[in-house]
Order: structure tokens, then sequence, then C-alpha cells
């Protein structure tokens, strides 16, 4: 059996999909909101008690504070990423079945994985070909500007030769 035969079923899933994601970023925003204000009360508590904490207090309530911090760029990062997804959630699917039997496991593919975790179950999974891709890209603008710069031409060639074999096996080993 193939998961989702028709446009109208993937289209429904797809919906589906992005509904999840609305809420997971909806849970973001309460569980931020949270924190901030677990972190605003603990800087209180740390500037009205200043004087009558010890140390250990001091640096405990400081920690509490760093992990609150931490945590919320975390969950605001995630958030991000969640937002990219709303647009395309996925760009592709692959339907893999195993001999000899008739359930098919659908594989939704991604810019980034997104697990829902109410069903512990990972819907969209990350491509990393995609993100090897636009980083090579970028560091290669980034060594053509450093040999326009730093070496003589030949010297360029000789680079050039070996980071694109480099980057051939990087490839290639990625896959």
């Amino acid at each position: 059996m193939i998961f989702n035969q028709t446009e109208k079923e993937e289209r429904a899933y797809l919906m589906h999909i992005i509904a999840l994601l609305a809420a997971n970023i909806e849970q973001m925003d309460k569980a931020i909101e949270d924190k901030s204000k677990d972190v605003m009360e603990h800087k209180l508590y740390l500037w009205e008690n200043l004087s009558e904490l010890d140390r250990a207090e001091k640096s405990a309530v400081r920690q509490i504070v760093t992990q609150q911090v931490a945590a919320s760029e975390s969950l605001v990062e995630k958030k991000k990423r969640y937002r990219k997804m709303m647009a395309i959630p996925y760009f592709g699917r692959i339907d893999f079945q195993e001999k000899g039997q008739p359930e098919v496991l659908p594989l939704y593919i991604g810019i980034h994985s997104f697990f829902n975790p109410p069903t512990n179950e990972n819907l969209i999974h990350y491509n990393p070909q995609i993100q090897i891709s636009a980083e090579s890209e970028t560091k290669r603008s980034i060594f053509r500007e450093k040999d326009k710069t730093k070496r003589s031409k030949k010297e360029s060639a000789q680079h050039s030769k070996s980071r694109n074999k480099s980057f051939v096996m990087t490839s290639v080993s990625a896959l």
C-alpha cells in the first residue's frame, strides 16, 4: 500500500504537517516567554538580595540564568527553522518497501528535520547534501577572494585543482 496515493491526499498531508509546525511554533513561543519570565525573576531576585547572598548562592542563580538563556536561544533557533519550513516543509518523498513486505515506509525530505514529540515520530528528514552544497559554494567563493590577494596565478590554479578534487570526494562520501 502506497502512502498518499492521490494528489488530494498528499495536499491534505501537507496541510497536516503545516498545522503541526504552527502548533509547535506556538508552543515554543509560550516556552520562550516562560523562560524569559523566569530569567527576569531570577535576575530580580539576585539584584534585590545581592548583599544577603553568599558566593555559592550568587553563582547558582547566575548559572540558572545562563542555562535558561541558552535554552531560550536554542528554542529561538529551532523556531526560526520551523518558520522557514512553513513555506515548504518538504520537497520530496521516497517510498521504501522491504522485499516480501506489503508495508511501504514514506520518507519525506526537507531542508530541516521535524520531529513530532506527541507521536515520537520523525516526520521530515534533513537532507545534508543541500547544506553541504551551499556551504561548499560559500567556501569556494571565499577561497577565490583569498586566491586573488595572496597567490600567484600558478599557485591559485594548483590550489583550485586540489580543492575541487577534495570537494568531489567530500560529495561522494556524503552520499
